[in-house]
C-alpha cells in the first residue's frame, strides 16, 4: 500500500520539486480478511515528502470512523505527534431543514 514518486506538485501557483513522495494508504473500504487493519467508507492517506533534505508527514483526508484511522496509524507506527499537517479535500454542506 506504499507508492513512491519523484517529481514536482503545484503549491502557491508555482511548482515545488520534490526529492520523494511517499503515500500510505491508511484507510478505505477494502481490507484484507485477517489482518490487523480496519477498513471504512471513506480514504485516508499518509504522505512523507522529502524537499530540500526536510522530511514532512502529511496526513491527507481522515475517512469516516477516527477509531479505525488511529488504529491503522498505530498498526503502521505513524505518529499523530509527527504530523506536519492535516490537509481535507471534501467539503461537505448541511442544509438546514425547514
Amino acid at each position: 500500500m506504499v507508492s513512491d514518486f519523484e517529481g514536482s506538485l503545484i503549491g502557491n501557483g508555482s511548482p515545488v520539486s520534490l526529492e520523494s513522495l511517499s503515500i500510505t494508504v491508511l484507510a478505505e473500504d477494502t481490507v484484507l480478511y485477517e489482518t490487523p487493519f480496519l477498513g471504512q467508507h471513506g480514504i485516508s492517506l499518509y504522505l512523507e515528502t522529502l524537499r530540500d533534505g526536510e522530511v514532512y508527514h502529511v496526513l491527507m483526508d481522515v475517512g469516516q470512523n477516527p477509531l479505525a484511522l488511529v488504529n491503522n496509524m498505530e498498526e503502521l507506527e505513524i505518529d499523530l505527534d509527527d504530523l506536519d499537517a492535516v490537509v481535507l479535500t471534501t467539503v461537505i454542506t448541511i442544509t438546514p431543514r425547514e
